[in-house]
């Protein structure tokens, strides 16, 4: 007696044949000794040669024993009776597979791209559903995330968000569910900011920060840096002797930065960042509850200032105040024994000015900002003193004193501008030269940028 086995959509298939028997032998199928409905089993006779085909349905499933008998009633029965017994078991799990699309490299797979996977099901019993999963979450297939099929996954112009991994899970006509291993997509795309929202960084007078491009790149390995500064007027400028490779700059918070805003971009293999990240300042001054103090009455060349403390006994204050669009350089200094109204005057229009004031154990700063000479005109014609001739000769005057000064002062500025220029060029030209690591290159920035 002969048997094989065969695997079918419905259960499994097994053929017993029977040979040498005169007449042939009749063949029947027996399930843990139990007769098996002929329904399930086709018979052939060729000669002297019996065949039966039995398919069994997958409900009977669980671990059986299964017997081929082959009958010849011409004899005895201990002499005309041969069996085959087979151990059926249909209970294993379904095999449940996981690959990338045929003719896809998973290596270089860059946003952009179309990419399908394909889930791969091996089972004894029918497949009745097949669903798609991305990071755990069930993928439905619905608007233009992806299309969703029993075989397929195809997701159509992929973004670095569709990175990570995927599973697809099989479940049997007996409820049985199995979960492929994960599957871990990899999409290569240019630099991002790693944080959308622009970074805010504290910045007090003096202080030396270091200020990181903190991108998402794939790959990563070889990126190059771009930097950008913008000042309170909207004008854009490279920051000097930022390299390409300089991942870090070094700001010295000597000049009008809190009026300012840094930006930074980087590029990769794949291509060059396309929202710049950003960066704002914030002024950390330093205060205490002590001593407080409020700017006010502003012009284009003064303003005053108001403090109080809650110490007793103290009888005078020190004020300093600083130009800080010249590296914070001393402009006035000197003590008032009326803190309730102290006027400092003799300042340039339209300047910064950082403003310290010291008591014993105590310190206030600020940053102070004066008017220009139109807003500070404009604030004087508001005023409902004084008759219609003498407003126009007070302006007639101004303007007058306003046009010989603005002429001294361009001459001035002229003349520093272009000293100022040879020597940033000179430093410049020396800057150039010195070296630099990749990636860990700081670069100061001064009053030359504005």
């Amino acid at each position: 007696m002969a048997s094989s086995q065969a695997t079918s959509p419905a259960g499994l298939g097994f053929e017993c044949e029977a040979t040498g028997s005169r007449p042939p032998a009749n063949i029947s199928w027996f399930l843990d000794g139990r007769p098996m409905d002929p329904g399930f089993s086709h018979a052939s006779l060729e000669g002297n040669v019996s065949r039966s085909i039995l398919l069994m349905p997958a409900s009977e499933r669980q671990a059986r024993l299964l017997e081929c008998r082959a009958t010849n009633g011409q004899l005895p029965h201990d002499r005309g009776v041969v069996s085959r017994f087979f151990k059926v078991d249909l209970s294993h799990k379904p095999e449940v597979s996981l690959r990338l699309g045929t003719g896809l490299n998973g290596s270089h797979i860059t946003e952009g791209s179309d990419v399908y996977l394909e889930c791969s099901v091996v089972a004894a019993s029918r497949i009745t559903d097949v669903a798609w999963y991305h990071e755990g979450r069930e993928l439905k297939g619905e608007g233009q995330e992806a299309l969703v099929t029993s075989r397929y996954l195809v997701i159509r112009r992929v973004t670095r968000k569709e990175m990570g991994r995927y599973t697809c899970r099989a479940t049997s006509a007996e409820g049985e569910t199995v979960e492929s291993p994960p599957f871990y997509l990899r999409v290569q795309h240019a630099p991002r900011c790693r944080s959308r929202e622009e970074t805010r960084i504290p910045l007090g007078p003096n202080d030396v920060v270091n200020v990181t491009c903190d991108v998402e790149a794939d790959p990563s390995d070889d990126l190059s840096y771009s930097w950008l500064i913008e000042d309170d007027a909207g004008k854009t400028r490279p920051v000097p002797g930022a390299g390409t490779r300089s991942r870090t700059v070094q700001l010295l918070a000597q000049l009008r930065l809190h009026h300012a805003a840094l930006f930074c971009w980087a590029r990769n293999s794949i291509g060059e960042q396309r929202e710049r990240c950003r960066f704002n300042f914030i002024l950390k001054l330093e205060a205490s509850r002590d001593l407080s103090c409020t700017a006010g009455n502003y012009t284009d060349t003064s303003f005053t200032l108001r403090c109080r403390t809650s110490r007793r006994n103290v009888t005078r204050l020190r004020f300093e105040v600083y130009d800080a669009t010249m590296r914070n350089r001393s402009e006035r200094a000197f003590s008032s024994a009326q803190p309730d109204g102290v006027s400092v005057g003799g300042l340039t229009p339209a300047t910064d000015y950082l403003v310290v004031v010291r008591t014993e154990g105590a310190v206030f700063e600020t940053y102070v900002r004066t008017l220009t000479p139109a807003q500070t005109l404009k604030g004087r014609s508001d005023s409902p003193t004084g008759s219609k001739w003498t407003k126009l000769t007070g302006i007639t005057l101004y303007l007058c004193g306003t046009a010989a000064v603005t002429a001294i002062l361009l001459g001035t500025c002229l003349v520093v501008f272009l000293k100022h220029h040879r020597h940033r060029r000179k430093r410049s030209a020396r800057r150039a030269t010195a070296s630099s690591e990749e990636g860990d290159q700081k670069v100061y920035i001064d009053a030359n940028v504005f």
